[in-house]
């Protein structure tokens, strides 16, 4: 069975290294400078963002963010055999005591993986649970670097309370090319994604 065939059945694949060095300290530079601008939005346990998660921050879209949605695409493309639009990228940074609530992704994540950046302590790993398209659960733990891509809005996926200080991770997400939420590219808006202007 080759390796697309298993995404596709399972429903998700584990990348090793799915970030270069390179790009991992970019990506951790980044976040941290967002985070020290407050540009990330607060979602604490008395407000859980939408039933999904809470002791988090959040930010849509970042620039960094979506330089590395584009960069990634064509190893994704070629690992499911399939090709993509971009939707959008987010990161978000989980506290002590931070949960990700049990739940599917919305249609213009249909295809998204979602890439440890960075934990602390140093080496504390936080297990992502799934929900394979057979039933199975398994825990995954990705290093920093590291991704599993996954169909976001079959697969249910969830954490268990973090007991580390802080977690970082970047999430992107994308849509096939030809499938029926194709017309999600950039997430319904303009075809510039730093142009939030919604398509007419």
């Amino acid at each position: 069975m080759s390796e697309a065939e298993r995404f596709w059945k399972k429903g998700y694949a584990v990348i090793e290294n799915c970030l270069d060095p390179s790009q991992l300290a970019f990506a951790r530079a980044a976040m941290e400078a967002a985070a020290r601008a407050q540009e990330l939005e607060v979602h604490d346990g008395l407000r859980p963002h939408k039933g999904q998660h809470r002791n988090a921050e959040d930010q849509y879209s970042p620039v960094a963010a979506e330089l590395l949605l584009r960069a990634l695409k064509p190893s994704f493309e070629a690992l499911i055999a399939s090709p993509l639009k971009e939707t959008y990228a987010f990161w978000r940074i989980y506290h002590h005591g931070g949960l990700l609530f049990k739940h599917v992704d919305r249609a213009a994540c249909e295809i998204s993986a979602t890439v440890a950046i960075a934990s602390e302590p140093d080496g504390i790993l936080w297990p992502i649970h799934v929900e394979d398209l057979a039933g199975r659960t398994t825990g995954i733990e990705l290093r920093p670097g590291a991704a599993m891509l996954y169909q976001g809005h079959k697969i249910p996926h969830w954490r268990d309370e973090f007991t580390g200080t802080r977690q970082s991770q970047l999430f992107l997400h994308y849509v096939l090319r030809d499938g029926e939420f194709a017309g999600l590219e950039f997430d319904g808006y303009g075809a510039d994604p730093l142009n939030r202007s919604p398509v007419s």
